[in-house]
């Protein structure tokens, strides 16, 4: 038997003593006091963003959001202009998906669908969509 195996039995022996010694309210108001400390002292180790061993925790990815600027076509007889679309793939084949300027909502086409295209914008907006905020944060309440 290793030493660390020897030492966690004489712990166990130790508490299995102590357990037996208590009557049942007085285990449950230990329990129930251990739980709230450990309970504490996570949420305000989370709340330092740091692991277990004390490393930091690491800093969110960065995630940027590519789209495009603007697509206008023919669609069933309307014309629609799409902003910040971007080539999607459907059950029945590619698609575009972006928001639509004439119905206020993000809507997709089928390019089969589309009978004409207008104009393109290929223009290319970049936008950092990183959480400043910590990580984590709901669990800390």
């Amino acid at each position: 038997m290793s030493n660390d195996a020897a030492l966690f039995q004489q712990l166990d022996q130790v508490f299995a003593e102590i357990l037996s010694a208590m009557t049942p309210a007085r285990r449950l108001r230990t329990a129930r006091g251990i739980a709230t400390t450990l309970r504490r002292t996570q949420s305000q180790r989370i709340g330092k963003q740091v692991a277990l061993d004390g490393t930091p925790y690491q800093k969110r990815h960065r995630r940027v959001l590519r789209s495009q600027a603007g697509i206008g076509f023919i669609w069933q007889g309307e014309e629609r202009r799409l902003r910040n679309w971007r080539a999607t793939r459907g059950s029945r084949g590619r698609m575009l998906t972006g928001f639509d300027e004439g119905r206020g909502a993000v809507r997709s086409f089928y390019r089969a669908d589309i009978e004409r295209y207008l104009d393109i914008s290929f223009n290319e907006t970049r936008r950092d969509t990183t959480k400043a905020d910590p990580m984590f944060g709901r669990l800390r309440t």
